[in-house]
């Protein structure tokens, strides 16, 4: 079995955290027996491959049978994913294969059924915001403003113990209505 999607929907911005493919069931046959996920790294063609031109493969972050919750087979591909969206790997989809056990089948809906295979990404954006404003205040200097300098400074002077401090904003437009903002980090150089 052979499928593949289109990252591109994914923000620019998006940081891969998790990616489980989602097959669903739709019958077996014989005896219970392992199967193989794996990412294809040759190009392939829903209505052209055949058993004959199927496209090469690598056995790198291949993935075991994967966990059945319902009629859902589910595998955890997210290293395969991360190396395509950072382009370390050709996004060519993946391939199932039998691994190995008694003889058997098993039938998944395709996406001409009724459940088409679906890739569940998990992401967090990093967008990175310029500051819009900045400058220092100093205690020593209460009615000086430098808001033109190329510099900003905190701290306390030893003797007198004035203190300076920064002042930063940031315009948050840019973070998509609707986000959950799970941490945000300051850096400064």
């Amino acid at each position: 079995t052979f499928t593949a999607f289109d990252l591109a929907t994914l923000p620019s911005d998006a940081v891969i955290l998790t990616a489980t493919l989602e097959l669903y069931q739709t019958g077996s046959t014989g005896s219970a027996f392992n199967m193989k996920m794996q990412a294809l790294t040759g190009s392939w063609t829903e209505t052209g491959v055949t058993w004959d031109n199927q496209p090469t493969y690598t056995t790198a972050d291949e993935v075991g049978s994967g966990t059945l919750s319902g009629d859902w087979r589910q595998w955890n591909i997210t290293p395969i994913v991360q190396k395509w969206r950072a382009g370390t790997l050709v996004n060519n989809g993946v391939r199932l294969i039998f691994d190995f056990g008694l003889k058997g089948s098993r039938i998944f809906s395709s996406r001409e059924g009724a459940n088409p295979p679906r890739l569940v990404v998990e992401y967090v954006r990093r967008p990175t915001l310029t500051v819009q404003a900045d400058t220092s205040i100093a205690q020593a200097n209460p009615t000086q403003n430098y808001g033109n300098a190329v510099d900003v400074f905190v701290g306390r002077n030893e003797t007198t113990f004035n203190e300076n401090h920064t002042l930063l904003q940031f315009n948050v437009s840019g973070v998509p209505a609707g986000s959950t903002i799970v941490s945000a980090t300051l850096i400064l150089h």
